[in-house]
């Protein structure tokens, strides 16, 4: 025979289990909220990490913390990430592709084609190589191969 709990499904839990659950919720919506206006200001996530380890989050929290909140606030700090450059290529891309009517006449087709092609040539050339903005970093007049130490 079946126990009566087992008939009517699971039990409801104990009011007294409830007691136990802890709701942190606010504090790590305040927390958000001051990471947020402090990475806004131009900190970063190893200027904030001591400061919040210091009220009692644990470090593996707080980086957790702090790096969710940068993700969320790039658009507002201005950060212009890999997925943003793309999707704007792409779109380019996808609008000169399909010229409408155009596509009738082959030569005025290639040339709208060319003319987005270079659009994205110079926005892509905006942003620079990775070589091109650590250059931008070295002293004026010094080479590439001058931050290198010397083998002799």
């Amino acid at each position: 025979m079946q126990e009566p709990s087992d008939q009517h499904g699971p039990r409801a839990p104990d009011a007294a289990a409830l007691e136990h659950i802890v709701d942190d919720l606010g504090a790590t919506q305040e927390a958000e909220d001051w990471a947020k206006a402090q990475m806004l200001t131009g900190r970063t996530v190893e200027a904030l990490t001591p400061e919040l380890v210091a009220t009692g989050w644990s470090e593996d929290a707080a980086i957790e913390l702090l790096e969710r909140v940068r993700k969320e606030t790039r658009r507002e700090r201005g950060v212009r990430t890999r997925e943003d450059v793309l999707r704007d290529v792409n779109q380019r891309y996808r609008k000169g592709m399909s010229t409408g009517w155009l596509a009738g006449m082959p030569t005025f087709s290639s040339l709208v084609r060319l003319m987005y092609g270079i659009a994205n040539f110079l926005t892509l050339k905006e942003r620079g190589t990775p070589e091109d903005r650590q250059s931008s970093h070295r002293e004026p007049g010094a080479k590439a191969g001058d931050d290198a130490p010397d083998s002799r």
